[in-house]
């Protein structure tokens, strides 16, 4: 498993490093230089024999999906983490973007949440056999706002 990152090293790499996580950075602090940063990772993706690519939010998901394609990685995946906000901002070129990359760049979605799932299959216009949920796994029942006390919450 290798992680990598669209603009340069930081942190994230450094703490990879800490747990042995093997990790890389493209050096792509500008759209400018996606295109080299998509080359860059086809080339890897192509040299490390990657069969897997997954992405994350949709800059990477660009440079990424497309390098996969590039490289004739055998799956992309694309996760959306934040697709169901796009719709509201009415920015059709950012829907536009984000829909080629979930519709046509990627082998298959991730939706971590039925919503998602939904906006992707009603509102993007996945194909349903596209798209699988797979939810956040976060346990919401010590969230119930029924079972909490607002005086008790604001005290504490």
């Amino acid at each position: 498993m290798q992680v990598g990152t669209l603009d340069h090293a930081g942190g994230l790499q450094d703490r990879l490093r800490q747990v042995e996580v093997s990790s890389f950075a493209l050096g792509s602090e500008s759209r400018w230089l996606w295109p080299i940063a998509t080359l860059r990772l086809a080339a890897r993706l192509r040299r490390d024999r990657i069969d897997v690519l997954h992405t994350h939010l949709i800059e990477a998901s660009l440079v990424g999906l497309f390098a996969a394609k590039l490289a004739r990685t055998r799956l992309a995946i694309f996760t959306g983490h934040h697709s169901h906000e796009v719709p509201l901002h009415n920015k059709r070129l950012l829907f536009e973007v984000d829909r080629f990359a979930a519709c046509w760049l990627a082998d298959v979605v991730i939706a971590p949440s039925r919503e998602m799932r939904d906006t992707f299959i009603n509102v993007y216009g996945c194909r349903a056999d596209h798209v699988e949920l797979i939810e956040h796994g976060i346990d919401l029942t010590g969230f119930d706002p029924d079972a909490a006390s607002g005086a008790e919450l604001r005290e504490e």
